[in-house]
């Protein structure tokens, strides 16, 4: 084999140990954003509960509202919401409490759910359904 064949399989090789290094090193990494608790809704029956709450993942990053459906008995995660996301757009939406956009939660039963948000929000994140709850969506002023 031509010693340059013998180099190039040598620095492939050392190429994808490093990027599995760096893979492994930034998922050991510690998830920046810190999560504010606003507002919980328990749902009709008790079993689950809707919290909204303020993402703040640091200053080149917009403080977002955000919504997650969790069973009643759990506490807020240090994650994103699993049902709605939504910041500012750069102050096109007025801030609420900590700094994101108003939503507004309201039950209708144990399984269905509106959720408003306001009209120039800007929405990342609107799953119709999470823990078997269907949501959904409407736009205030």
């Amino acid at each position: 084999m031509a010693l340059w064949k013998k180099i190039l399989i040598g620095l492939s090789l050392l190429f994808l140990l490093v990027i599995g290094a760096v893979t492994l090193f930034v998922s050991r990494l510690p998830d920046l954003g810190a999560n504010t608790a606003l507002v919980e809704y328990p749902s009709p029956g008790g079993q689950l509960k809707a919290v909204i709450f303020d993402r703040d993942c640091g200053a080149t990053t917009d403080f977002s509202t955000q919504v997650s459906i969790l069973p009643a008995s759990s506490s807020l995660e240090n994650e994103g919401g699993n049902i709605f996301s939504a910041d500012t757009d750069y102050r096109q939406a007025p801030s609420w409490k900590n700094g994101g956009p108003e939503v507004r939660f309201r039950w209708v039963s144990d399984k269905s759910a509106v959720l408003q948000h306001h009209q120039f929000a800007r929405v990342v994140r609107a799953s119709s359904n999470a823990k078997g709850v269907q949501v959904a969506y409407s736009i205030f002023q």
